[in-house]
């Protein structure tokens, strides 16, 4: 969570690259001024809010870029210092703000799966209607007879209510049948046969 409090941030230095000579010129002479073009503008520490972080490759392009654009424009060194400072401000409102927004949409998005789950529960004809409180009634009774010890019960509820799966008619038909087939002592359905492979003499001739 971005927080108030705001902590330095290095700038880091950008020096501007030697040109070469313009075709037709001598090269400047070793010693010469030339040699050694005067380095961009350097910049204090920038602050950003507690907790947050800025990429190093981006900060370096930043910085080339106002560097570059205080010696085109000639501006006051102190003005474009203050300037970046509120546009890296800005950025960081700016990124803050969509992340909040994002954060929301899913968690609506979240809350309108649950809710749509629940509805079809309600709307379905064998476990809706009339019956929906015994249809969740027998499911919580499953957890409780066979969702283990009471640790193990809330483990599972709270699995059911954080994924919202606890809403969803294919679990909650699943569980209600289950503890329905156990309240009236059910059979349990017929296994088929398992089927032996024979050999072609066994098949031709019988087994002895």
């Amino acid at each position: 969570m971005l927080g108030s409090d705001t902590k330095p941030v290095e700038a880091p230095i950008v020096e501007k690259p030697v040109e070469p000579p313009k075709n037709g010129e001598a090269p400047a002479p070793e010693g010469s001024q030339s040699d050694e073009p005067a380095p961009l503008p350097t910049y204090e520490d920038f602050t950003l809010p507690e907790g947050v972080s800025v990429e190093e490759g981006a900060l370096n392009d930043f910085v080339q870029e106002i560097a570059e654009f205080e010696v085109l424009s000639k501006a006051d060194h102190a003005e474009v210092q203050a300037f970046a400072q509120k546009l890296i401000d800005r950025h960081v409102i700016q990124m803050k703000t969509a992340l909040e927004r994002q954060a929301e949409a899913l968690q609506q998005a979240e809350v309108r799966k649950k809710t749509e789950w629940l509805e079809k529960v309600k709307a379905d004809p064998v476990l809706g209607g009339n019956r929906f409180n015994t249809t969740t009634n027998a499911a919580l009774e499953f957890i409780r007879t066979h969702g283990g010890d009471e640790t193990q019960q809330a483990e599972f509820r709270t699995l059911m209510n954080e994924t919202g799966i606890g809403n969803h008619p294919a679990l909650i038909r699943m569980m209600a049948n289950a503890m329905n087939a156990f309240r009236e002592g059910g059979p349990l359905p017929a296994q088929k046969p398992v089927v032996e492979s024979q050999s072609k003499v066994a098949k031709r001739y019988g087994t002895i």
